[in-house]
């Protein structure tokens, strides 16, 4: 008989030797392979440059608000300006904007020649006319570089823009400052529906008819973009007797006043006109004023053109304002809002166009003059001449 010590000396002798095998396997078992550490998160350059941006953004806008104001000369004037500068200060409240209106260029370019000479800088920016900007006044030192003031991803992203971003500098050499965010088969020529029948101007030499004579007012072709460029189309093609036979012999009404130019096409004293766009016409459309304009189909007188670019002006009061707005202005949101407002084309893909039918289709940069750079600039120029010429 086994006593009770031997049989718990003998159960902890089979519990020892389990323990010791169990150990011998243990010993003798492969290592397994520690747990793989968890990845580095990857650098993300793209969040890192957004977080960036905002932090710039974010400066910029606070610095724009301390400012308070900001000061502009956009186009002619008009309802339209009023309504883009309004868009703006709803996006950044706390920034007043004030619009100064001068019926053309020619009376602009004056009023900052002499200040400048006095050392006043009274505007933060400009949409002017594309030539006597840059021939006149930047020359002066009336503008700074606009490319370094464009930062927003919204602006600098090349698909969104037709010809691309670069596309929109309308100058051949550096310092760039102006650029242009229209796109347009521009027709200068305006007619009233109700007195003008479809098919009675089929192109721009059906102007010589009598019926015409006397019925006509042209922007002064010696100054103003709206006829000049017209003219310089006509000129390359037609030589300078048409426009001695258009300028002259039939005796139309030359002026300098986009209102009279309108207001003149509304009620029937001119037949056709050139001078006028959609920022004017609004003016008659808030005071219920009645009238059937239209711009004329002419496919000897259409071209290809930018519209008036933005420019940064030179010493601008508020530096900071200026710059948020001209950014905001080439964004989506501030495009949409010129569409709308001015009745023009974006250059952006993205801006629902204000007229489809004008928008260019490929093969049209073959078709037409394009007359927004700097490289037809002379031809302008030449053109400018022969009118001074033919009207003293």
């Amino acid at each position: 008989m086994v006593s009770k010590a031997e049989t718990n000396r003998r159960g902890f002798l089979r519990v020892g030797s389990g323990m010791a095998a169990a150990a011998l396997a243990a010993a003798c078992a492969p290592v397994a392979a520690p747990a793989p550490a968890a990845p580095a998160t990857a650098p993300n350059p793209a969040a890192a440059q957004d977080t960036a941006f905002k932090k710039q953004w974010d400066e910029l806008v606070a610095a724009a608000r301390k400012e308070g104001q900001l000061m502009c000369v956009m186009g002619t004037g008009g309802t339209g300006w009023k309504r883009v500068l309004a868009d703006f200060e709803t996006a950044y409240p706390g920034i007043a904007t004030e619009n100064s209106s001068f019926a053309s260029i020619n009376l602009w370019i004056p009023r900052v020649t002499q200040e400048m000479k006095s050392g006043v800088y009274t505007w933060d920016v400009a949409v002017q006319g594309p030539t006597s900007s840059i021939r006149v006044l930047k020359p002066q030192g009336a503008y700074e570089p606009i490319r370094p003031l464009l930062i927003h991803p919204d602006v600098l992203d090349t698909q969104k823009w037709y010809a691309g971003f670069d596309g929109g500098f309308i100058e051949d050499k550096k310092p760039e400052t102006g650029y242009s965010f229209q796109w347009d088969i521009r027709r200068q020529l305006w007619v009233n529906t109700d007195t003008i029948k479809p098919g009675q101007i089929k192109t721009v030499q059906d102007l010589l008819k009598p019926e015409f004579k006397g019925k006509m007012a042209f922007q002064d072709p010696r100054n103003s973009g709206h006829t000049y460029l017209l003219s310089t189309v006509l000129r390359l093609k037609y030589g300078n007797d048409f426009l001695k036979k258009l300028f002259v012999d039939q005796e139309p009404t030359i002026l300098r006043d986009t209102r009279a130019a309108a207001e003149g096409l509304i009620r029937g004293k001119f037949l056709v006109v050139t001078g006028i766009d959609g920022s004017i016409l609004s003016d008659f459309k808030e005071k219920g004023i009645p009238f059937k304009v239209d711009t004329l189909v002419t496919p000897d007188g259409d071209f290809l053109f930018g519209g008036s670019p933005i420019f940064a002006m030179a010493k601008p009061p508020h530096p900071n304002a200026a710059k948020l707005f001209i950014n905001w202005f080439l964004t989506k949101d501030g495009q949409t809002s010129v569409s709308k407002h001015i009745e023009y084309n974006s250059r952006r893909k993205d801006v629902t166009p204000f007229d489809k039918s004008s928008i260019p289709q490929e093969g049209d940069e073959k078709k037409f003059m394009r007359l927004d750079a700097e490289a037809i600039f002379d031809d302008i120029e030449k053109s400018q001449e022969v009118a001074k010429q033919l009207l003293g």
